[in-house]
């Protein structure tokens, strides 16, 4: 039991499968679109997000809680190794796939330097410590990645993507907010994140509230069918969490929060 227990938390603590959960989204998705090539924008989430969080972990090891320890250890030329070659494939991939727009091109440099600026002082000041703001740019990156950059990559009309991401904002907000929950006497009382200015209750209100618009949205627009029960469930399971959350929840509970992405992600595939 104790062996499964250490392989769960090094899929977990390495961002395995936030990674891979991540990259199934984005293929559900982009194969919900018809887009061209879903596998691969599959792949270039995967990688980024592998890639994005374990730099900021080695860079910003003050973020995380003393109980989480690194699986790396004290090693870091091993987890910048794998970081920097994933973060040359997801580019090989992601020149692979492009359609040249310079809207495009700006975008993912913009969100490019937020990852950057989120852990790594900009002005003095790491993005994640002005008041308020984490929660948002987190859910917007994570938008870009899934959505933006795909759909509008493939031509899909700018009022559809925009509408989706939106929905999507609402979702990936909702989902973060347990992990601020359980950070709450963690995160710096000055990042003034969600649960520090409203507190846990509210914040599980606001999570519902988000989770409801969430799925509204999807079927009154018609992205997902009344009787599709698969993404009813997904989102289900995902307010449960939201509901259970507590400080004292393990790495097993949050990397379930993490997982039902997949499931969320199969559900638009149907």
């Amino acid at each position: 039991m104790q062996f499964f227990r250490r392989i769960g938390y090094f899929l977990v603590a390495s961002n395995l499968v936030v990674s891979f959960s991540g990259g199934f989204l984005a293929f559900g998705i982009a194969r919900h679109f018809s887009l061209e090539h879903p596998l691969r924008y599959a792949s270039i989430l995967f990688l980024l997000i592998f890639a994005v969080y374990t730099l900021q972990r080695i860079v910003d090891q003050s973020g995380f809680s003393a109980s989480e320890p690194s699986v790396w250890g004290n090693a870091t030329a091993i987890p910048v190794v794998f970081s920097l070659v994933a973060l040359l494939g997801a580019f090989i991939l992601g020149i692979s796939v492009f359609h040249f727009s310079p809207s495009l091109v700006f975008l993912s440099v913009f969100f490019s330097f937020l990852c950057y600026w989120y852990t790594v002082p900009f002005f003095g000041q790491k993005l994640r410590e002005i008041p308020g703001i984490k929660i948002v740019v987190t859910a917007m990156t994570w938008s870009y990645g899934c959505v933006v950059f795909p759909l509008i990559n493939e031509g899909i009309p700018l009022q559809e993507t925009l509408l989706f991401s939106l929905l999507f904002f609402l979702y990936l907000t909702a989902i973060i907010l347990p992990f601020d929950i359980r950070d709450v006497h963690i995160d710096d009382v000055h990042h003034s994140t969600v649960p520090q200015r409203i507190d846990i209750p509210l914040t599980k209100l606001l999570g519902t509230v988000l989770l409801i618009g969430f799925t509204a949205g999807n079927i009154g627009y018609r992205f997902i069918a009344v009787d599709n029960w698969i993404f009813h469930i997904a989102v289900a399971l995902q307010l449960l969490f939201l509901l259970f959350t507590s400080e004292k929840r393990g790495y097993f509970f949050f990397g379930c929060i993490d997982l039902l992405m997949m499931l969320l992600g199969w559900s638009y595939l149907l």
